[in-house]
């Protein structure tokens, strides 16, 4: 949704039964009303958006490594707990971690429409925490770790 391109591709994914006109209305309405949800949500420059997310055993850090400009698989055999940053330096940091880290800062095609493309390419400063539906404990020890280093 955070890109017409990616919301399209969405919605037809989503929305099969949906005809053209549909999802071209969809589209634009989204490019309107985009902005009164990025203007409060976006940092100011130099400030860091952080994103928890819960996944479930179809998502893990394998789907992302080759989308990925670097990435630390620091334990491979926990797929479904990484970060996903977009900014070097906090990779450099992660990538320190025992955790896995996978940097995306470039914006490739295809655009998914996700947050973590567009903030690569306004390049803010983001940090995504995935970790596995119902690991409450994991995902409040990476956070903790990743606050207490990131600044």
């Amino acid at each position: 949704m955070f890109s017409s391109e990616g919301a399209l591709t969405n919605l037809r994914r989503l929305n099969p039964e949906w005809n053209e006109a549909r999802y071209i209305n969809g589209v634009l309405k989204l490019e309107k009303e985009r902005h009164k949800l990025l203007e409060p949500l976006l940092p100011k420059r130099g400030g860091l958006l952080f994103a928890l997310h819960n996944n479930s055993e179809g998502y893990s850090v394998r789907e992302e490594v080759a989308i990925s400009d670097r990435t630390a698989l620091n334990e491979p055999d926990r797929p479904h707990e990484f970060f996903l940053c977009t900014d070097p330096a906090d990779f450099e940091v992660l990538a320190k971690s025992r955790y896995n880290v996978v940097l995306q800062n470039r914006t490739a095609p295809p655009d998914d429409g996700s947050l973590s493309r567009l903030c690569a390419k306004l390049g803010v400063r983001y940090v995504n925490l995935e970790v596995a539906l119902g690991d409450a404990a994991r995902q409040r020890e990476m956070l903790e770790w990743a606050d207490s280093r990131l600044r």
